[in-house]
């Protein structure tokens, strides 16, 4: 309990008047500040970020919703092992019921773990993101302290085995950078897993569901972690529109690179801005033709 000096009688008369009113006015600030922290905190609560994690057990997780992400993920998989990954860290896909027995067969052909799993869609909204929400269950992969969660419609072009050792911190997420004000993006996160944190997520859907408001994968996640999660730092995960700029413009997600720099040190594409959009008509036979060599 915090107890402020409201009364003026309780600060010594020799401060001027004015010196008083700045004095009470940025205690009840503080306190307003302090309460809306313990708010937060309540609502979404964080763990403890000394906590050590308790043995190293990690992995990649993407998620598999059609069979148009059968053909990324095994490109996406297929670039990380590229890229080069610890012996110790799965790969894992997150795979739906209407997937195919023998896409299932080539994505574990890589040596990726299969976890079936019921699509999570929301009932509004544009049919591109609606299934995106099924993502929410690599939140729960608890047999993994921490995982590397990303879409699979992207490519890893530099290692990402150093964001495992990230100090413990329930999720680290990059900033939607193309966004004016701070936002997550959720095409890569990395998860100190609990059941705790898809229960927030997915009570926030049905919240949204019960007022018939579309929400998405990355709504969903703003509004839950945007005040608590940790930021990434700029340039590991980008978009692809990045690269229709010229090799010497600034690059848009980072605050000193230009665009050429951006390439020699960005670790993960997204696929996801026009023209070269998420799972467009083309970039769906450049897929399936790389996953079928």
């Amino acid at each position: 309990m915090i107890s402020l000096p409201l009364n003026p009688a309780a600060i010594p008369a020799n401060i001027p008047r004015t010196t008083k009113l700045r004095f009470i006015i940025a205690l009840c600030v503080c306190a307003l500040l302090f309460s809306a922290h313990l708010v937060v905190n309540q609502r979404y609560p964080v763990p403890d970020v000394q906590t050590a994690l308790p043995k190293q057990r990690f992995a990649y997780v993407t998620y598999v919703t059609s069979e148009e992400y059968v053909c990324t993920t095994l490109v996406m998989f297929d670039s990380l092992l590229a890229a080069g990954k610890r012996k110790d860290v799965d790969l894992v896909a997150l795979v739906t019921q209407g997937i195919s027995v023998n896409s299932t067969a080539r994505i574990e052909g890589l040596g990726a773990r299969i976890v079936k799993v019921d699509v999570i869609r929301t009932l509004r909204g544009d049919e591109t993101w609606k299934e995106s929400l099924t993502k929410m269950f690599a939140f729960k992969l608890i047999e993994y302290e921490r995982i590397i969660l990303m879409d699979a419609d992207g490519i890893i072009l530099k290692p990402l085995d150093f964001l495992f050792d990230l100090p413990p911190y329930f999720l680290y997420a990059p900033r939607a950078y193309w966004l004016s004000d701070v936002t997550l993006t959720s095409i890569l996160y990395v998860i100190q897993t609990s059941e705790a944190l898809y229960t927030t997520q997915y009570d926030i859907l049905k919240a949204a569901e019960a007022i018939s408001k579309p929400v998405y994968d990355m709504d969903i996640a703003n509004e839950a972690f945007a005040k608590t999660a940790a930021l990434l730092p700029n340039g590991i995960a980008i978009l692809n529109g990045d690269f229709k700029r010229s090799p010497s413009v600034k690059a848009p997600s980072h605050l000193f690179w230009n665009v050429s720099r951006l390439a020699e040190e960005v670790k993960y594409v997204h696929w996801s801005e026009s023209p070269m959009g998420n799972l467009g008509v083309d970039q769906k036979a450049s897929f399936i033709a790389i996953a079928q060599l």
